[in-house]
């Protein structure tokens, strides 16, 4: 994500938050960003995942590891993102 930041792969999207007037902070951003982006990957990926039977065709997200110290939390945490992304070919990694 920080290189497609970098890239300014992201201005359109800054832009229409700044546009419709919404303020949020930099967490919030990312929570959005992150969230957008997996869902657009798997719902790229739903036709392999149903034409495989599930073998195949999955997004996989990485636990980052600070978030592991407090595993309970972060079990928390990434069982809301996975909920909200709302597809079954979203997959948690630690």
């Amino acid at each position: 994500m920080q290189a497609a930041i970098e890239a300014k792969k992201y201005d359109r999207d800054f832009s229409t938050l700044a546009n419709q007037n919404i303020k949020l902070s930099a967490g919030d951003k990312y929570d959005y960003l992150i969230r957008r982006d997996l869902k657009l990957a798997a719902d790229l990926l739903k036709p392999t995942h149903s034409q495989t039977c599930g073998r195949d065709g999955f997004v996989q997200v990485d636990i980052p590891p600070h978030a592991l110290l407090q595993s309970q939390s972060a079990i928390v945490e990434y069982q809301i993102l996975w909920r909200s992304v709302g597809w079954c070919n979203l997959i948690l990694f630690p």
